[in-house]
Parts: structure tokens; sequence; C-alpha cells
């Protein structure tokens, strides 16, 4: 599949794909600590959602947009939020679905505790460490999806989360797998089958 470049915005570059869909809506993913610094070339160093769109495995319904941080190793919400800001005014306001893998993920709850109402219409975070903060209820739909034999964060803690803010919008996947199981979940689309909600 075809990709095309964005402007940097707050040191993060950005590839995206699809970009000939025509749609209000558009997935944002943010990459995992192995990607930190790398550029978009280093978005393919490791098989996941960027070789599967690189090599046309991954059909999208929406355009989608790989976050590319070059600095630091954490993804910082105040710089996040103008990011997700800058992409949705360049692509006509779009809405956005955001979706993070391991320390991506980790950069979702970051977000969502640091910034009460950010402008996102679903948000999906797959085999991440839950960062020891109080996470406010979540105003977004938020989708948990955990490896059953993840490495380092126990299926029994994400567990423990979720049954925790049964009052929020969060659903809840157990994948059969293990922690760098990204592109066996990429390619399954049970991130994505979820956001095909109503307007």
């Amino acid at each position: 599949m075809k990709s095309t470049g964005l402007p940097e915005v707050c040191g993060i570059q950005s590839i995206l794909y699809g970009a000939e869909k025509t749609t209000d809506r558009v997935y944002v993913y943010l990459h995992g600590a192995g990607e930190f610094g790398q550029g978009a070339e280093g978005q393919y160093q490791y098989p996941g959602f960027a070789t599967m769109l690189r090599d046309g495995n991954l059909s999208l319904k929406q355009p989608l947009i790989i976050a590319c941080c070059m600095a630091g190793t954490h993804w910082l919400p105040d710089a996040l939020k103008s990011y997700l800001d800058e992409v949705s005014a360049h692509l006509g306001h779009a809405q956005i679905d955001l979706i993070g893998y391991s320390r991506g993920g980790e950069g979702i709850y970051t977000l969502l505790s640091h910034i009460r109402n950010p402008d996102l219409r679903t948000a999906t975070i797959i085999n991440s460490e839950i960062p020891p903060m109080v996470l406010p209820h979540p105003t977004v739909p938020l989708h948990v999806i955990h490896a059953s034999q993840d490495q380092f964060t126990s299926l029994a803690s994400v567990k423990a989360f979720v049954e925790s803010h049964t009052d929020s919008n969060i659903k809840f996947t157990e994948w059969e797998g293990d922690h760098f199981s990204i592109e066996a979940i990429a390619r399954s689309g049970v991130w994505k089958d979820w956001l095909e909600l109503p307007k």
C-alpha cells in the first residue's frame, strides 16, 4: 500500500496510509519502545502495523497514520495532544481512533489521565503496562486487548484494572499469544472491528 509523509509536529513524524479514502475518521497508531527516535524507516524493523500496511496485508476503511516519536522514550501527553490536534486539522478535522501498542498504550493511558476530555472518537490499547497513576474514568470508548502470555504485564493485573472500571465504557479482549503478537493482532482485525460504530 502506498504511503505519504505529513509535516513533523512536536517532534513526531507521520506515515500516512490510505490517504485516498474519503472519510471523516482516521486511525493513529502509537508504536512501542523499540521505535523511539527511529523515524519513518525504523517503523519497519519489527513485524506489525507498518510492515503489514507496506506489504498490502491490511485492509482499511479509513486512513491510518503511523506516528513516529523522534525523541525520548515515552509518549508525552502535552506533545501528543498537540500532535493529534494537528493531524485532525490536517485531515479536515477528522475524528481520531487512537491505537497504542506496548509503550504506545502507556501513552494513551497517560493522555487520558492528564487530559480529561481529549478529542478522540475511540482508543485501543494493546499489550500495555498500566502506568502507576490513577486513571479517571475514560471519557472515550476504550478497548483493552491483552495477550494471555504477555511476558511483561500479567493478564490478571490488566483484568483487575478493567474490572475496577465497570461503570466506564471499556471493552476487554483476551488474546491468545505473547507480548510480541502485535502482527497477529493487527492481521486479525480485532482492534478495528469494534470501531465500526455508528456516527
